[in-house]
């Protein structure tokens, strides 16, 4: 990017604040339960300060002759007024490092104080943590005034770095931790398991097989143990096969030398526990060689995570003759897997309350009523037969008031795709799933046929509000049948986040992706309660069936987001991008809200961007609110917006209403994902309308803010509002390469209302059926360094139709006040500005002219003419048929008092061009460009010779 289009990129905002002692770590979260983000510091004496940003929502009102509103607003503060809060006072000077993660209950992150020099890991909490492995009671020299704490040892050596990630089925961080003197990690899971028992009573000193003698018996006998796995030991304890699971038969073939095959339980994935079962048995030796084979089978069932149930390690013995065996009598040890207490299996499709939840019998709703009465972190299984089952609903469901993990991947029978349906037709107004309380995960159901929302986030009470922060919806099928392919939609929303934070809808793996389809709305963010900000929408098919190839849409918007902010819709990475086409009305609606980033997303097509789905109406709407963005300066943060039906004169595939300061940029808008191919929408590409539009960006002065927005029914982009956007550095009616012909049915960009001035710059706008650039009611537009070729119309035309005639002194009004375009009158030879000091004269006059003209306009007023360059031979109506080769500005062209001016400028030639045409406009000092002037033919001089100059004699006194 060169020096002029780096001074245009905005610089970044930057703010401080003074600390008495300096800074060792920064950590940035949600550590006071609010949705802004707080800043935690740790300073040198070991001192943990919580910085938090009270955000206060005002309203702003605006008028205009069309349309009376106000909208909430977000007023931020200065860093320097952010409310301090003590967390911890100077009691670990060893501490190196904060970490942020949600490791307990309570609806903020924790942050995590890694204190290497004390062999500890502290965990700060607003609150006493109830979660899985880290439950603690609190430390007893806790302050009232600080955050309660939490010390844990970390053996075999102090933390070093502390890395938080979701690697179990709940919602919290797992942490992974590096230890000083060890290069591998290790793991600390915060969520729970269930646990296995080994009976302390075993089947030892049997002779099998007659031949070897053979023990299979418990050593190390423990009462209870959580069992993750079990790794086959050889003789020396070398780990043979590590993390055998149920259903697994391992065969154990070949030569067994010695004694001694064992198995160990695993109790975490860094930590063996103490309970081995061990098989002895010696070997038998023929010819010299020994061929004792066993063959051992572990568990029951799929091979999954270890259930709850009866399980055994079975051995069976061979002995092998001449490579022809006999097999022995096989012996086993029987374990057990106990339900943990936070755990409850549903076993019964039934919809009823006997008033407790065991292995005899227990419905969904008896495990939600008995999650909600067990503190902490609870999990739900399922375990009702196997295969496809339907609980057929036949009243509300009760809310989820604590953390809970809905798992029903769990259903014996499940392969990657839901299997249990909650099927609402019986159930009355309810919605299938209200969760009141944060940290909780809906994982691998099929919601079909609420009358109420499929699944609702937060709930208004009585007898109290319930907020759902960090919870997470993931794998389901929400609006669909059993297979995701036909729709059997909720009357309300698939997803309605009412009241909450931080929650995720979706995710980046496959395994994530919800199909949100067939609904009344797809996912909705703070309809009427205005209370649910900073979510994240990712990964999902939102009005397509479960291949993303065919329309299922929702009856409304597939996302609806109502006075909310700092929504995150798709992301940069390819996992986040969601799917939201198929929808009746509009794909994306952003009403009344702000700071929301749409990226990354697949908004109008099919899963391979390259097939129209459409949506009925728009692919994104803003309505009131701001500050939105629509796409990014990376490539991975591209929106295609293709295939969607707005077609109004006041609405297209972006629309922006009454709203102010959004960014559109780096988007395809009108084509397929490659950018090159025709996928068009119905109406304008981007349409601004209505009321005060001030701040608005539509690409931007980096490469990469540059969007594609062709091939669209409409305009390219429409203006009718007070304040036109900024548009800068798109390609309108071509692709990337300048080189495809996808031009836009009506103008490249169409101001069409009494709006006032800003730049349109830097643009390509070719191949569009219209007009490059039209004005039908404005001021102030300059319209300056663009790329304006090809176009069916005029490539600028200032209302009405046709080339304006120029007036004398420029008494005319109009739009752009109908400036008066200069006049090209002659060129002639002149050295080339980049002419080498030693480059012949001949050859510098050959690459360079010297154009005349003239400007009649205002009296004493000044101006700058934009000029431009191509090596076509004409023009059609003052408009290039080719793409621009060369241009530049003449400044300061300034009118005498009958309103005459003169310029003039030098053109060199690019390479292996001599000759082309010219044309050029005049834009005054309140920003008002006039439309192309007539074009000039030019061409490079022809010298034949040399030139020789020679001093003249002189003499004289």
């Amino acid at each position: 990017m060169d020096e002029a289009h780096q001074a245009e990129v905005p610089p970044a905002s930057m703010d401080q604040r003074a600390f008495t002692l300096s800074i060792k770590s920064v950590a940035v979260g949600d550590f006071s339960g609010e949705p802004e983000s707080d800043i935690a510091v740790l300073t040198a004496d070991g001192a943990v300060q919580v910085l938090n940003q009270v955000m206060r929502v005002g309203q702003e009102k605006r008028e205009d002759e069309r349309h009376q509103a106000s909208r909430r607003v977000r007023v931020s503060q200065r860093l320097a007024e952010w409310q301090s809060e003590k967390a911890a006072s100077g009691r670990w000077p060893g501490a190196t490092q904060l970490v942020c993660a949600r490791v307990s209950s309570v609806p903020a992150d924790s942050l995590l104080v890694v204190d290497s020099a004390n062999r500890q890991l502290h965990v700060l909490s607003g609150g006493r943590l109830e979660r899985g492995k880290l439950t603690a009671e609190v430390t007893s020299d806790t302050k009232a005034s600080e955050r309660e704490v939490v010390s844990m040892n970390v053996e075999g050596g102090g933390p070093v770095a502390v890395l938080p990630m979701r690697l179990s089925v709940d919602a919290l961080s797992d942490l992974v931790m590096l230890r000083s003197g060890h290069s591998a990690p290790v793991v600390a899971l915060t969520g729970v398991e269930p646990a296995a028992s080994v009976p302390s009573s075993a089947i030892t000193n049997v002779n099998d097989d007659g031949v070897s003698p053979f023990n299979l018996s418990e050593i190390t006998p423990a009462a209870t143990q959580e069992v993750f796995s079990f790794n086959l030991l050889g003789p020396n304890g070398e780990v043979l096969i590590p993390n055998l699971r149920n259903g697994v038969v391992l065969n154990v073939e070949g030569y067994v030398q010695y004694s001694d095959l064992s198995f160990e339980a695993v109790t975490s994935p860094d930590v063996v526990g103490s309970v081995r079962i061990e098989a002895d048995f010696d070997n038998h030796v023929e010819n010299g060689a020994p061929y004792t084979t066993f063959r051992f089978t572990i568990g029951r069932g799929a091979p999954t995570d270890l259930s709850v149930g009866s399980h055994s390690i079975t051995a069976t013995p061979y002995t092998e003759q001449n490579a022809t065996g006999t097999a022995g009598t096989a012996r086993s040890l029987t374990f057990s897997v106990a339900q943990a207490q936070s755990m409850y299996v549903v076993n019964s499709a039934a919809d009823t309350d006997d008033g407790t939840c065991n292995t005899a019998h227990c419905t969904l709703r008896e495990a939600i009523i008995a999650a909600n009465a067990s503190a902490g972190l609870d999990e739900i299984r399922f375990g009702i037969g196997t295969g496809v089952q339907t609980i057929s609903v036949t009243s509300r469901l009760p809310t989820i008031t604590d953390a809970v993990t809905i798992d029903a991947a769990t259903q014996p029978g499940f392969a990657g795709k839901p299997i249990i349906e909650l099927d609402g037709s019986n159930a009355g107004s309810a919605s299938g799933l209200v969760v009141g309380a944060g940290g909780s995960v809906v994982r691998g159901l099929v919601i079909n046929r609420f009358s109420g929302h499929g699944i609702t986030l937060g709930e208004s009470g009585p007898p109290a509000l319930k907020r759902s922060t960090g919870s997470i919806i993931e794998g389901n099928y929400i609006g669909t049948d059993i297979n995701g392919t036909a729709a059997l939609g909720n009357s309300g929303g698939g997803v309605n986040i009412l009241y909450g934070y931080n929650n995720l809808i979706g995710g980046t793996i496959p395994a994530a992706r919800n199909v949100i389809s067939g609904n009344g709305s797809g996912v909705i963010l703070g309809l009427v309660s205005g209370d649910s900000h900073v979510n994240s929408v990712q990964g999902n098919f939102i009005g397509t069936d479960v291949t993303g190839t065919a329309d299922l849409g929702n009856q409304f918007s597939g996302v609806l987001a109502q006075r909310s902010f700092e929504n995150r819709i798709g992301g940069t990475t390819t996992g986040a991008r969601n799917i939201i086409s198929g929808n009746i009305s509009r794909a994306i609606a952003l009403e009344d809200n702000s700071g929301t980033l749409v990226q990354g997303n697949l908004i109008g097509t099919d899963i391979s961007g390259t097939t129209a789905l459409g949506n009925g109406s728009n692919g994104v709407q803003i309505i009131f609110g701001g500050n939105h963005t629509i796409g990014g300066t990376v490539a991975a943060a591209r929106n295609v917006i293709s295939g969607n039906q707005a077609s109004s004169p006041f609405s297209g595939a972006v629309s922006i209403e009454a709203s102010l300061g959004n960014k559109v940029q780096g988007n395809f808008i009108g084509t397929k994902a490659n950018g090159t191919e025709a996928l068009s929408n119905a109406g304008s590409g981007v349409n601004i309308s209505i009321g005060n539009n001030s701040g608005n960006v539509i690409g931007g002065a980096t490469a990469e803010a540059a969007n594609v927005i062709s091939s669209n029914g409409g305009a390219g982009i429409r203006f009718d509002g007070l304040r036109t956007p900024l548009i800068q550095g798109n390609f309108i009616g071509t692709d990337m390469s300048v080189t495809r012909q996808l031009g836009n049915a009506g103008d490249g960009i169409l101001i069409s209302s009494a709006s006032q001035g800003n730049d349109i710059k830097g643009n390509v706008i070719a191949f569009n059926q219209g007009s490059g650039v039209r004005i039908d009611s404005a001021a102030g537009i300059r319209i300056v360094e663009n790329s304006i070729f090809s176009n069916l119309g005029l490539g600028i035309d200032l209302s009405p139709d046709g080339i304006t005639p120029n007036d004398p002194l420029d008494s005319d009004t109009g739009s752009n006040g109908l400036q008066n375009f200069p006049v090209l009158t002659s060129f002639m030879p002149a050295i080339s500005a980049n002419a080498d000091k030693d480059e012949s004269a001949s050859s510098a006059l050959n690459s360079a002219v010297a154009v005349s003209g003239t400007l009649n306009s205002g009296p004493n007023a000044t101006y700058t003419v934009h000029w431009y360059f191509t090596n076509e031979s004409d023009c059609e109506a003052n408009q290039f048929i080719a793409l621009p080769l060369a241009s530049g500005q003449v400044s300061n062209v300034t009118t005498d008092a009958q309103g005459n001016a003169q310029f003039s400028f030098p053109l060199d030639f690019p390479a292996g061009v001599e000759s082309g045409v010219i044309n050029c406009t005049a834009t005054d000092s309140i920003g008002n460009t006039s439309e192309f002037s007539a074009c000039l033919s030019v061409a490079a001089p022809v010298v034949t010779g040399a030139l020789q100059f020679s001093a003249a004699a002189y003499s004289g006194r």
